[in-house]
């Protein structure tokens, strides 16, 4: 199963990978948001370290199709969207 998530955390917004372009943390086997150091589970998005401990990583829909992964590209309104959320 494929899974992807947004790459915005949950806590402020900001993009997880604000140190470059890493977001994995291979100590920690998780997702990482290098702004405040809160730790994501990679299968689900749940947030288990940090200041939006508790809140997951929004996901976003995905499918395998012919042996390609395809992703829907999220658009302003589905941002501003689950800000409000």
């Amino acid at each position: 199963m494929v899974q992807a998530f947004s790459t915005r955390c949950p806590h402020v917004g900001l993009e997880l990978n604000t140190d470059g372009d890493e977001i994995w943390c291979t100590e920690e086997k998780a997702l990482k948001c290098f702004a405040h150091g809160a730790l994501f589970e990679p299968d689900t998005g749940h947030c288990f370290f940090g200041p939006c401990s508790g809140k997951s990583l929004q996901p976003v829909p995905v499918r395998v199709a012919q042996g390609r992964v395809l992703i829907k590209v999220p658009t302003v309104k589905d941002f501003f969207r689950a800000l409000c959320a």
